[in-house]
């Protein structure tokens, strides 16, 4: 409370830097909070903040208890505790920032020692190192319970979100550059993770797996590098039927939306036990797509509240938004959220925006601000998902 005071008092006598004005709006206290932007809102935006914003998020309050969830090695989030190993391929040089791999393990439904020999498994031997790509951290994420779907419930994403966070606050991991990957139990995940938050990752992989009716929302995949690997005799629970019809379905998408990339490999003669081993050097080929001219979101839960830069503060499990950039407009296609926040980034960003929604169409004089950055920054935890341009819309037609 003293150092709050204190800090206060100082920005009242003369203009705060931007170090401390990025500070304060990262704070954990409304009063010091409120000053943050007061200050930022006296500073127009420059493109060399965004690494001055990024080192005031990484010491905030907003991040609090994550250091301790690294060194722990345990990601903690609301109601998911689920432990890690990794390791560093490859010697990096001093502060020089890596991709990540994440990889889950096979298992599942099982007790607990079934599960943790899965996944010391895929630490210790399953993907096969990639020097040609060294430097990069290979981390083995352990499921955070023993259920059927522990990589594939609604609080998944979240548990994925803070461990590329953590990671990239104080592992040096690049996050333009993560990739997951997986089998079996694993593989399940991914065909879920990648459609939930698809916009955390460069790439991802699901093999000897299936997508799952109602989690599973392809369409969502259109802007990610996206692959599942299976074997022709693998026919438990159906996976090889349900893969290919998914297939059949990836290329109806592909030819009506464009995108959607990578695609299946399906291998005869083979069954559970698919020859991936080398995967990793594919995905890790792949570049994160943060300005897509198309977004396609599915929501299938009330708690992933962003899709690239598009963001529903009050998402709602059924949901379909679907947005397209046609030059400076942006178009809207869905019946009833009711209010939209893009945070769209610079490189398609123009001087006047028009979003048309509905039967509504507004335009939007575009000015970077510092506020903006540092409000994405803290919600995304990406300096490169946040963003100085801020839209936001509602529903006319909700109304009318």
């Amino acid at each position: 409370m003293l150092a709050t005071l204190a800090l206060l008092v100082a920005t009242q006598a003369k203009l705060t830097s931007i170090d401390d004005s990025f500070a304060m709006a990262f704070s954990s206290d409304s009063e010091l909070r409120k000053k943050g932007n007061e200050s930022l809102a006296q500073y127009p935006w420059k493109p060399e903040y965004k690494e001055i914003a990024w080192k005031q998020f990484s010491k905030s309050a907003l991040i609090k208890g994550l250091k301790e969830d690294y060194d722990s090695k345990t990601i903690r989030t609301d109601d998911r505790s689920a432990p890690f190993k990794f390791r560093i391929v490859g010697t990096p040089k001093e502060g020089q920032l890596m991709p990540l791999v994440i990889a889950l393990h096979g298992g599942g439904s099982g007790p607990k020692s079934m599960n943790d020999s899965q996944w010391d498994g895929m630490f210790s031997s399953y993907y096969k190192d990639q020097p040609d790509f060294a430097p990069y951290v290979y981390c083995a994420l352990r499921a955070p319970n023993d259920e059927w779907n522990g990589f594939y419930d609604d609080s998944i994403a979240q548990v994925m979100e803070r461990l590329i966070l953590a990671f990239s606050v104080y592992g040096n991991v690049d996050p333009n550059r993560v990739v997951s990957t997986g089998a079996s139990h694993g593989g399940y995940g991914n065909f879920v993770i990648g459609t939930k938050i698809p916009h955390r990752f460069s790439a991802v992989n699901a093999s000897a797996s299936a997508p799952t009716d109602g989690e599973t929302q392809g369409e969502n995949l259109r802007n990610l590098y996206f692959t599942w690997v299976n074997g022709a005799t693998d026919t438990a629970y159906g996976r090889a039927d349900r893969v290919q019809a998914f297939a059949k379905s990836w290329a109806e998408w592909k030819e009506e939306y464009g995108g959607f990339n990578g695609g299946m490999t399906f291998l005869e003669n083979t069954g559970h036990f698919v020859p991936d081993r080398d995967k990793v050097a594919e995905l890790l080929k792949q570049d994160r797509n943060l300005a897509p001219d198309r977004l396609i979101w599915n929501q299938t839960d009330e708690r992933v509240k962003t899709h690239y830069y598009l963001v529903d503060p009050a998402p709602k499990s059924g949901r379909r938004i679907t947005l397209q950039l046609e030059g400076k407009s942006f178009i809207i296609l869905n019946k009833d959220a009711e209010r939209l926040v893009l945070y769209p980034p610079a490189n398609i960003t123009l001087k006047n925006m028009v979003v048309i929604w509905g039967k509504s169409s507004t335009s939007f004089t575009m000015t970077p601000s510092c506020i903006n950055f540092a409000t994405s920054l803290a919600l995304y935890g990406d300096p490169n998902l946040a963003s100085p341009y801020k839209i936001e819309v509602t529903n006319d037609d909700l109304s009318n």
